[in-house]
């Protein structure tokens, strides 16, 4: 399951600010933290779970530091993509570097900075493939349109023209997000097929997308589960599209991260099993601050053990929200 995470390693003030922008530009809705050290590099690693490492090979005093942020990620993550960046690209380094999996590049060339981002884009668009979408629309030219915008980011994407179609399709396939019109062959065709994909699997995202806008229709996607109702006509129609869809799978990998822990408190505490049904309802529908005192309540009949492995989990791939907050206060005190 990815993090949607990518840590960025250097101690060098100007290459970091730059090299940082071409790192943003090219992985729109990740989360990026930067490490001015090697040291904190590695507290970040220890901390965190990250899909992509990039760090700088030299750091303190001329030290290979890259190589310690290596092992440390290699020990954390082994499914962990690394990047190394060095002004020194001497052989041994590419040795140490390579030994470990790890992508070489010089800072040297001078297209530093489009290899970095040619790279990270890649890498991305591999991770991205294992995500499975289906765009839903009877409109051919639309269909196209997202459908391409979806593959050009590296999804498994599937297409369907019409409701029936896009029924068989869901019935047979787990997709993680579906992207579906509202009017096709009925007025509200959209929200029957949301309805379809949420009776099957409550965590896979939907996503509605529409030339009429319906003030009725949006509050009962909404209201139903949908993640986003979009616009067609709107002028960014496409980029809000590309924006909710990664958007919409990071819910998606946060929620399957706490199902699972719920899931796991749920056996380690049978007579907890209706109130912890009914917790995971309300985190499907958002949880909201008034929440809050039912779940201590409920948090307050589990071994601090537990709550502590479920804290260790969103600490190293979420690190906020509702859930997280409760569990800090509970586990240390906090008032």
């Amino acid at each position: 399951m990815l993090s949607w995470k990518i840590l960025y390693v250097e101690d060098d003030d100007k290459a970091r600010a730059k090299t940082l922008w071409f790192i943003k530009k090219a992985a729109k809705g990740w989360s990026i933290d930067v490490a001015k050290s090697k040291i904190q590099g590695i507290d970040y690693i220890v901390n965190n779970n990250y899909d992509i490492i990039i760090t700088d090979m030299y750091m303190e005093e001329g030290r290979k530091d890259g190589v310690s942020i290596l092992d440390a990620a290699k020990n954390k993550n082994p499914l962990s993509e690394l990047i190394v960046v060095t002004a020194y690209p001497e052989l041994d380094i590419a040795g140490d570097v390579r030994s470990r999996n790890a992508k070489f590049l010089s800072k040297i060339d001078d297209n530093i900075y489009e290899n970095i981002s040619s790279h990270l884009k890649n890498i991305i668009k591999k991770k991205l493939n294992l995500f499975k979408i289906i765009v839903v629309d009877d409109e051919d030219r639309a269909r196209s349109r997202m459908a391409d915008l979806m593959l050009k980011k590296g999804f498994q994407v599937e297409k369907s023209s019409n409701d029936e179609e896009a029924f068989d399709y869901i019935n047979n396939i787990d997709f993680d997000v579906v992207i579906t019109d509202m009017r096709m062959s009925e007025d509200d065709s959209g929200l029957k097929i949301l309805k379809a994909v949420k009776e099957k699997n409550i965590l896979t995202e939907v996503i509605i997308v529409t030339l009429f806008s319906d003030v009725q229709h949006a509050f009962k996607s909404k209201e139903n589960g949908a993640f986003a109702y979009i616009e067609k006509d709107n002028e960014d129609a496409y980029d809000q599209l590309e924006t909710q869809v990664i958007k919409s799978l990071k819910n998606k990998c946060e929620k399957q991260l706490i199902f699972g822990e719920l899931s796991r408190i749920q056996k380690e505490n049978h007579n907890l099993k209706d109130e912890i049904d009914i917790l995971k309802d309300n985190i499907q529908k958002g949880l909201k601050k008034s929440d809050e005192g039912s779940i201590i309540e409920i948090f307050n009949k589990i071994s601090k053990d537990s709550l502590n492995e479920f804290f260790q989990k969103l600490k190293s791939n979420i690190g906020y929200g509702i859930l997280y907050d409760i569990l800090k206060k509970i586990l240390f005190s906090i008032s």
